[in-house]
């Protein structure tokens, strides 16, 4: 493949491409927001012996057409509401064809030039927009989930570094964390990737406004103490999953720094309101 047949097909699938995402995009109106069809419907509908010879670009596109497109959920709809999808903005949309285009490793800076220097400048204006210092830095994730795996990694290296070298086997004390029930439940798998077991986490009872009671996170935490045990994470609520509560993160601040304790926000989404002039202020 020469550079001028690789542009080339990029023009012939780009103009068949957008053609399939703009008529979608039409039908919006019209279409329902879900399939009829049933998983047992849909497992019929791909069961197909492994490709071994070839298919066409156009039969790739018109087998999206056919089976993939109108059995999707609809995001784009605006007769959507499901939790956190939002509707793919165009942009967004070519960003992502744009990115695809030159199939960066941003692994490392020298494989992906241009991607580091770009995460490195967004992380900082996300620092900015927090009101985090110029000490603050950190990495996209792919994910809330994969974001509270990092976190609580941070937080257990920061309880006992040695783990990082020996293991989980180099502390005596078994090391507690401390989350309202209402948390998101990729922080109890955290804790059992981590190599924590899922015994660590403390589930701490909320009101009857669904935030987490500070009294009672308090007693948990003089109880393990009490036991032998290290209390070193307290997770805060910034949108919970189920509910949208933002626990009353200044009160757990406090209490995590007066017991020496790694501080986690979990606000895979609630963060968006750092963006708000009327409403930052319930991130502080």
């Amino acid at each position: 493949m020469t550079a001028q047949s690789l542009s080339d097909e990029h023009e012939r699938l780009g103009r068949a491409v957008t053609s399939l995402i703009s008529e979608h995009a039409a039908q919006l109106e019209a279409a329902p927001v879900t399939s009829p069809a049933t998983p047992t419907d849909l497992r019929k509908l791909f069961d197909e012996p492994l490709p071994v010879d070839r298919m066409s670009a156009e039969d790739i596109l018109a087998a999206f057409a056919r089976d993939i497109a109108p059995h999707a959920m609809q995001v784009p709809s605006p007769r959507y509401f499901g939790q956190f999808n939002p509707t793919p903005l165009a942009i967004g949309v070519w960003a992502d064809a744009l990115c695809s285009s030159l199939n960066q490793n941003a692994g490392a800076w020298r494989n992906g030039p241009t991607s580091a220097l770009i995460e490195d400048r967004v992380i900082r204006w996300l620092c900015e927009l927090i009101g985090y210092g110029p000490e603050a830095y950190g990495v996209l994730a792919s994910g809330g989930s994969e974001a509270n795996l990092i976190a609580l990694k941070c937080a257990r290296d920061h309880a006992a570094r040695e783990i990082c070298d020996r293991g989980v086997r180099a502390v005596e004390a078994d090391l507690v964390i401390y989350a309202s029930e209402q948390c998101h439940f990729s922080i109890e798998k955290s804790v059992d990737i981590l190599g924590l077991g899922r015994g660590s986490l403390r589930k701490i009872e909320t009101d009857e406004r669904f935030h987490i009671r500070i009294d009672r996170l308090s007693k948990a935490m003089e109880e393990d103490r009490t036991a032998g045990r290290i209390p070193f994470c307290i997770v805060g609520m910034a949108g919970a999953t189920s509910t949208g509560v933002i626990d009353p993160l200044p009160e757990l601040a406090k209490l995590a720094g007066e017991n020496n304790c790694w501080f986690h926000v979990d606000a895979a989404y609630g963060g968006g309101l750092a963006f708000s002039d009327k409403h930052k202020s319930k991130l502080r």
